[in-house]
């Protein structure tokens, strides 16, 4: 593909860039922030995996074949922000130490 093309390509929102949109997609499609409840005992942890579905769904597998998280505690999955991608949240919660 010549140099050309790849812009006339760009230009038409062919490509990964869409000068019509914002990076992420419009303000109102994006998931709303994740905030668990409170906790004084505890504290609290997020992860988030994003990636292609199999992937992320792997590394779901991965960490509870180490023990690490049962799948039930992950997150259903969710749309990313770039809107092509797969996420899901694991929360942990760890007692504070006094």
């Amino acid at each position: 593909m010549t140099t050309a093309n790849r812009s006339d390509r760009f230009s038409e929102g062919v490509g990964p860039y869409r000068p019509s949109q914002p990076p992420y997609g419009r303000e109102a499609s994006r998931p709303k922030a994740f905030s668990p409840p409170e906790d004084p005992n505890n504290h609290t942890l997020q992860i988030i995996a994003i990636g292609p579905r199999t992937v992320v769904d792997h590394y779901m597998i991965r960490q509870h074949q180490l023990g690490y998280a049962e799948p039930k505690e992950w997150s259903r999955p969710l749309s990313a922000p770039d809107g092509i991608n797969t996420m899901r949240i694991l929360t942990k919660r760890f007692p504070k130490r006094q």
